[in-house]
């Protein structure tokens, strides 16, 4: 049975996922495209420190997520940047307004 309610659907899918044994890339790919259709995002993408406290794995629910959330990484700014040195969410509504406080992402 198809479940109408998003945030039904992902609880149901995500906890067939084998804890531990699995594909953690796959979990975790999943889980950003749950929260997009959740909160009714248009993507999602997620990047996970290292042991070093280093930003390094990505995982998205689609090409364009992933693609700048690997641009913040490489360029060491951006809102995942942010809110990984705050420990706190950023919210931005629209990045070719924050050429001044990341311009990295805001030439591409």
């Amino acid at each position: 049975m198809q479940e109408r309610d998003p945030l039904a659907r992902a609880v149901r899918d995500l906890s067939t996922y084998p804890h531990g044994r699995g594909d953690d890339a796959a979990l975790l790919t999943a889980l950003c495209a749950h929260v997009s259709d959740v909160v009714d995002a248009a993507s999602c993408g997620v990047a996970l420190a290292d042991e070093q406290h280093r930003l390094s794995a990505v995982f998205a629910s689609n090409d364009a997520a992933r693609s700048l959330v690997q641009l913040q990484v490489r360029a060491a700014q951006g809102p995942c940047v942010d809110a990984f040195d705050a420990g706190d969410v950023v919210m931005v509504e629209d990045l070719t307004q924050q050429a001044q406080r990341w311009p990295a992402l805001t030439q591409c």
